[in-house]
């Protein structure tokens, strides 16, 4: 029993310890990814512009089936949001300024940590390179699970490598998959029909038809 005693003590002061280590623990990050997807700036930038899109990509969402969404009316452009609730945790993003084709800026909550976050969409050669940055405070949770998994920068980097690493595989695939090339307006000349008159007498009127469509 004193043995007992002694392990449960030890365990308590690992907890507590860890507790206050964590809790002494800069909650500020900045995390910030980057890639180059091979479609036009154009497209891409609407993509992420539309949340019911982000479904499609995100990882937290794309690995867990459960997740359930909440879409208000406005889902695209300036003040669209939308909200997630799932196995690793519940949040909201909402956007607050848009500069068209260029960038995006955003306000998150996951689970309590709340970030600024940003997309900058640039042309470059070969494609559109895409910049995703997240700025802010962790909670007290997020601080314990970061400091378990290899520091924030590690946690929310991984989560964005594997967005836009789906990001560019959905939309290259459509794009090869749904290329439409447009050449311009194509006049055809008018076609004539060719008219056949005829006479008969309404009993043989049948017959003549067939006769005339045959030859």
């Amino acid at each position: 029993m004193r043995i007992l005693k002694y392990i449960f003590l030890l365990l308590l002061l690992s907890l507590v310890s860890l507790t206050v280590f964590v809790a002494t623990q800069k909650g500020d990050f900045t995390v910030e990814r980057s890639k180059v997807i091979k479609i036009q700036r154009a497209p891409l930038f609407n993509f992420v512009n539309d949340y019911r899109n982000w479904a499609d990509f995100s990882s937290w969402i794309v690995e867990d089936p459960t997740t359930q969404f909440v879409y208000p009316q406005n889902t695209s452009g300036l003040n669209a949001s939308f909200s997630w609730k799932g196995n690793d945790g519940n949040g909201d993003i909402k956007t607050t300024a848009v500069t068209d084709t260029q960038s995006i800026n955003q306000k998150m909550n996951f689970d309590g940590s709340l970030a600024d976050v940003s997309w900058v969409f640039k042309d470059t050669l070969g494609g559109t390179k895409v910049t995703w940055k997240s700025k802010g405070t962790m909670s007290f949770l997020f601080k314990i699970y970061s400091a378990l998994h290899g520091g924030a920068d590690k946690v929310i980097g991984t989560m964005y490598e594997k967005s836009l690493a789906n990001l560019d595989k959905i939309l290259v695939y459509e794009t090869n998959t749904f290329d439409i090339k447009v050449d311009g307006v194509v006049k055809k000349p008018e076609t004539f029909y060719i008219s056949q008159t005829f006479t008969s007498e309404i009993a043989k009127i049948t017959k003549t038809l067939e006769l005339l469509l045959l030859n």
